[in-house]
């Protein structure tokens, strides 16, 4: 039985181009890394709190401790107070406002937290 082996050389200039593409890919990974990090460290959670009576107070969406999204508001009887969107802390959008009883007293838009358009 023989064997035979082929032995294949490559120029050294592959070699080097080849180990500068490795360092270029990995120069791209970490500047990838760098510029996602931002958002993979954002921390969006739901709360909610609660009156001593344990009635609900406020639930709605946080992304890094600011408001976001949809919120409902709550009287300390447990009836709904408020109902809107949030973005960064101010209200936007088209809002909803009850009286104590539960009855709805006035609607909506708002932007940046300020009245627009028909009350």
């Amino acid at each position: 039985m023989q064997f035979s082996v082929a032995v294949i050389s490559y120029p050294k200039k592959i070699l080097v181009n080849s180990w500068q593409t490795k360092r270029e890919m990995k120069h791209a990974l970490l500047i990838l890394l760098i510029l996602i990090s931002p958002n993979a460290f954002a921390e969006r959670k739901y709360q909610k709190t609660h009156y001593k009576n344990e009635t609900i107070k406020v639930e709605g969406w946080l992304d890094n401790n600011k408001k976001i999204a949809y919120w409902e508001f709550y009287y300390k009887n447990g009836t709904i107070e408020k109902e809107g969107h949030f973005l960064n802390n101010k209200p936007i959008n088209y809002w909803y406002f009850y009286t104590v009883n539960g009855v709805k007293k006035t609607e909506g838009h708002l932007v940046n937290g300020q009245k627009t358009n028909w009350w």
